[in-house]
């Protein structure tokens, strides 16, 4: 094998991955249950371009049962997502699961009692 190659081919794999060395998962959730039956779901997750590295979803469960989930193309603003869910049946002591999705690497799990 020429000895060229193999420097090129490791270049060529650093290259590639540089964009998932970039990504992170979302930091931090907070949920609010609103009066009329919505949550107002806040994730922080700070990037350079909300348009190319954002959360992409957001799913609700509860006792393993989706409740909610929404997906998303693009986050409020370089900071994180802040989103308001219609969610059916929920009332305050409860406890729900939410999940954050990042679009390339990483999400955030946490349970809330509301």
């Amino acid at each position: 094998m020429k000895k060229w190659l193999l420097p090129l081919l490791g270049v060529g794999l650093l290259l590639s991955l540089k964009g998932i060395a970039l990504a992170h998962p979302p930091v931090s959730l907070d949920v609010a249950l609103l009066p009329e039956g919505k949550l107002r779901i806040q994730v922080s997750h700070t990037v350079n371009d909300p348009a190319k590295h954002f959360i992409n979803r957001v799913v609700i469960t509860r006792d393993g049962k989706v409740l909610a989930e929404q997906g998303f193309g693009g986050q409020t603003d370089k900071t994180g997502l802040e989103v308001e869910i219609p969610v059916s049946g929920l009332s305050k002591g409860q406890t729900i699961q939410v999940e954050a999705d990042c679009n390339i690497f990483g999400s955030l799990k946490k349970s809330v009692t509301l």
